[in-house]
C-alpha cells in the first residue's frame, strides 16, 4: 500500500497533467470490444495454464486489437470503477488483522517501501538520462509494485500502460521461475554439514 501511494505521489510530481478522459460519458464499440476481447484471451491463457492469466489476458486483447489498428479510449468512469476495485483488494487484504499487529509490522513495511521508492528512483533517474525514455514511465515500470496498480495510474498520467505492465510482468515471471531454484539453492547453503560416520 505504501510503494502503490508513493508510486502515484512521486509519478505526478514528473507529468504535465493528470487527466482522464471525461468526453465521453457512453462505451464506444471499440471500447466494448476491448472490454469483450480482455476476458476472452483471460480465459484462453488460463486454460493453456500460463502464468498471470488475469493480466496476460487484457495485454494481449489490447496488442491484438493495436496491432489491428483499432484504437479505443475509456471514458472516466470505467477508469473510476477501476481504481475502487483495486483499492479495496488492497484494502481488503487487512481484514480481521489487528491495529497492534498493523503498527508493529508496518514500520518495516514503510522501511521496505522508501527502500524500493529510492532504489526505484534512481534507477529510472539512470536509465532516463542515458535513453529517451521519461523519467515517469521508466519510474513505475521498475517500482515493485503490484501490475494492476501500477497499470492503473499510468492510464491515468497518460503513460504507455504496455510498456509499464510488461516490465512488471517480466519480472514476476523471472521471480516465478527463479524462485524455486534460489529456495533450493539457499537450502543447500544453509543446510548443517553431516558429520562422517564413524
Amino acid at each position: 500500500m505504501t510503494v502503490v501511494s508513493g508510486a502515484a505521489i512521486l509519478a505526478s510530481l514528473f507529468v504535465d497533467e493528470v487527466t482522464l478522459e471525461s468526453d465521453t460519458h457512453w462505451l464506444a464499440l471499440s471500447d466494448i470490444a476491448a472490454l469483450l476481447l480482455a476476458p476472452c484471451c483471460w480465459w484462453v491463457l488460463r486454460r493453456c495454464r500460463a502464468p498471470l492469466p488475469e493480466f496476460l489476458g487484457p495485454m494481449v486483447a489490447g496488442a491484438i486489437m493495436a496491432n489491428a489498428g483499432v484504437g479505443f479510449s475509456l471514458p472516466a468512469w470505467p477508469v473510476l470503477l477501476a481504481f475502487m476495485i483495486l483499492g479495496s483488494s488492497v484494502g481488503a487484504r487487512f481484514s480481521g488483522t489487528p491495529w497492534r499487529q498493523i503498527l508493529s509490522v508496518g514500520r518495516f513495511g514503510i522501511a521496505y517501501a522508501l527502500f524500493a521508492l529510492v532504489a526505484a528512483m534512481l534507477m529510472a533517474w539512470l536509465v532516463a538520462s542515458l535513453t529517451s525514455l521519461e523519467f515517469a514511465a521508466v519510474l513505475l515500470a521498475l517500482i515493485p509494485g503490484g501490475v494492476g496498480e501500477m497499470a492503473v495510474i499510468a492510464t491515468v498520467m497518460g503513460i504507455d500502460p504496455v510498456y509499464v505492465v510488461s516490465h512488471h510482468v517480466l519480472r514476476l515471471l523471472i521471480l516465478i521461475f527463479m524462485t524455486p531454484w534460489m529456495v533450493r539453492l539457499a537450502g543447500s547453503l544453509g543446510a548443517p554439514e553431516t558429520p562422517p560416520p564413524p
